[in-house]
């Protein structure tokens, strides 16, 4: 009984590691579609918004890094099989490195509305909301291990209730 409740207090700490910011949505949360043609009643609101990087301009005295918007789940991580909703800019005062913020890393943040600028995405030019930081979440990609079935005793492997000698799981006859 004991092992269970270190077990069950261990994962529950195991979430913690978000900062605050991100864990726990504004009290008035402004979503990216509501701002269409609205960027200026909203200015100074507190935001927490998601998506996946598209690109990182980094100039001398700041970072910009453009991210497609998708809405977060309650965890604030976004929920990618929902449709994108838009583009927006995360503003940084600090170099943020084009090799830790990659194309397509899914990202949290946490900051202000400043306002909004426009740029050129392809040939067409856009209004995109900017964001100045105060926190931002990376989060960390996993790799799904290759699932070859239950491993039986030597000589046969279990593939659930049917079971094969283990030749026929080398060279052609391998589960890749």
């Amino acid at each position: 009984m004991r092992w269970v409740i270190m077990l069950a207090v261990l994962q529950m700490g195991a979430c913690s590691n978000l900062p605050t910011a991100i864990k726990e949505a504004p009290s008035h949360e402004v979503q990216l579609h509501d701002l269409q043609d609205k960027i200026e009643t909203y200015k100074g609101s507190l935001v927490r918004w998601g998506g996946t990087i598209a690109q990182v301009d980094n100039e001398e005295d700041a970072s910009w890094v453009h991210v497609l918007y998708f809405p977060l789940n309650g965890y604030g991580r976004p929920k990618l099989n929902q449709s994108s909703q838009g583009r927006f800019l995360m503003y940084s005062e600090k170099f943020l490195d084009p090799a830790v913020y990659t194309k397509g890393a899914q990202i949290t943040v946490a900051g202000v509305l400043t306002g909004a600028v426009e740029r050129m995405i392809g040939k067409k030019s856009l209004k995109l909301p900017i964001i100045k930081i105060s926190q931002d979440y990376l989060w960390p990609t996993y790799s799904r291990p290759r699932y070859y079935g239950y491993p039986g005793y030597y000589p046969y492997y279990s593939y659930g209730f049917y079971r094969r000698p283990y030749f026929f799981n080398r060279g052609y006859y391998a589960c890749y």
